[in-house]
């Protein structure tokens, strides 16, 4: 797990930001950026690695929508959590749809419960990481096991065939 957090504010709103970032500082390890539109999180996200990103839905050059099909088209892995001042049960719904792990509603005391809810999404996206490393290590020991012309047999502890290759089966 890691020590800190990389926290990206995308909010045009730049005394919310601020707010954020101080009571995010002061509550555990994060270090935050800022950036104050769509335009803004582009240049940040290719200058350094974030481990999180609060979104604000609405901002001057596009709305948090957008901006989370673009983070899935550049292929970036990071979690995101979509921020809005007014709720809207269909913005969060297709929010959650596009990728987003979370839907906060500014000044609705989520500010209490951020710093918790921050790390728990990246706790949980490093694991959903680590699995996907797995699996693809699974799959690859699998084709070398399938490729390798010796016989191979597994068994279990209590003696049942769990696998056998294409050579054993030949």
């Amino acid at each position: 797990m890691a020590d800190s957090y990389r926290v990206l504010i995308v909010d045009d709103d730049a005394e919310h930001a601020e707010m954020v970032s101080e009571f995010l500082k002061i509550s555990g390890p994060f270090f935050v950026d800022w950036a104050e539109n769509v335009s803004a999180l582009w240049r940040r996200l290719e200058a350094k690695p974030y481990d999180i990103i609060l979104l604000d839905y609405r901002m001057p050059d596009g709305n948090g929508l957008d901006a989370l099909v673009e983070i899935n088209r550049r292929k970036y892995t990071i979690p995101v959590i979509m921020v809005t001042g007014q709720g809207d049960e269909r913005v969060a719904v297709r929010a959650i749809q596009l990728g987003a792990v979370d839907y906060l509603i500014k000044g609705s005391n989520n500010l209490f419960t951020l710093p918790a809810i921050l790390q728990k999404a990246v706790r949980a996206h490093q694991l959903q990481l680590s699995v996907l490393h797995s699996l693809e290590q699974i799959r690859y020991q699998a084709m070398l096991l399938n490729n390798v012309s010796d016989a191979i047999v597994v068994w279990n502890t209590e003696g049942l065939i769990t696998y056998w290759n294409p050579a054993a089966e030949t």
